[in-house]
C-alpha cells in the first residue's frame, strides 16, 4: 500500500484523506493532534510576553514620568490681606536630582509661571551627596539671578557652608530670620525655622 502522506500539500496535513488501515489512521491523527497542541501552546507562551513586554513598558513609562518629569501643582489662596496678585513658587525634596542639562527643565517650567518668589523648603540634595549638593547650589544661583530665592533646610541638607554658600549667591536663607517683602500693594512676612526636630 502507497505512503499517501508523501503527496500531501503543506497545507493539507491538518486534514487526513483517504483510505488507510486502522493502524496508520490512529498513528496520524495521534501526530497532528500533537501538533496542533504544539502550535496553540506556542501561540499562548508568545501572547504571555507580549502581554508581560507591554506590562513592563507601561510601568517603566509610569516610574520615568513620575521620577523625572517635575510635577506642578496649584494652590490658590484668597485673603483680604492681599491686595494683588502674587505667584509664589515652592521648591522642595529633590535630592540632587538635575531635570535635563543643568536643570533646563525646570528652570523653564518656572520661568514660564513668571513668579514674584520662588521658596525652597529643603532637601535640595542628600546628605553625603557631594554631586547632589552642586546640583542643588547651581539651581538656586541660577533662580536667584532673576527672582527673589528663600530658603529653609531639611533634614538631609542641614550644613552651616552650604547655607554660606547659597547666601553668597543671593538666596535669602531664612536660618531662624525674619523677612518682609513688598510686592505690588502687598506686604509679605516670611519667617524660617532651620531646627529639623521642630514640630
Amino acid at each position: 500500500m502507497g505512503d499517501l502522506r508523501s503527496g500531501m500539500q503543506s497545507g493539507d496535513r491538518d486534514i487526513i484523506r483517504g483510505i488507510f488501515s486502522f493502524y496508520e489512521l490512529g498513528s496520524l491523527f495521534c501526530f497532528s493532534f500533537d501538533f496542533e497542541y504544539f502550535k496553540s501552546e506556542k501561540k499562548k507562551r508568545k501572547k504571555f510576553w507580549i502581554i508581560l513586554l507591554v506590562i513592563l513598558v507601561i510601568a517603566s513609562g509610569i516610574w520615568f514620568f513620575s521620577t523625572f518629569v517635575p510635577e506642578t501643582t496649584y494652590t490658590e489662596i484668597v485673603d483680604e490681606k492681599i491686595n494683588n496678585e502674587i505667584t509664589i513658587v515652592q521648591i522642595s525634596d529633590l535630592h540632587g536630582m538635575s531635570f535635563g542639562t543643568g536643570n533646563s527643565v525646570l528652570l523653564d517650567k518656572i520661568k514660564a509661571e513668571n513668579p514674584d518668589i520662588v521658596v525652597v523648603t529643603g532637601d535640595m540634595y542628600t546628605n553625603g551627596d557631594s554631586n547632589g549638593r552642586k546640583i542643588a547650589v547651581s539651581l538656586m544661583k541660577s533662580l536667584a539671578e532673576n527672582y527673589v530665592v528663600y530658603f529653609v533646610n531639611g533634614e538631609h541638607d542641614n550644613n552651616d557652608d552650604y547655607f554660606e554658600e547659597l547666601s553668597s549667591a543671593g538666596v535669602r536663607v531664612l536660618d531662624y530670620k525674619e523677612d518682609e517683602i513688598t510686592i505690588g500693594e502687598t506686604t509679605l512676612h516670611f519667617y524660617g525655622i532651620t531646627n529639623v526636630y521642630f514640630t
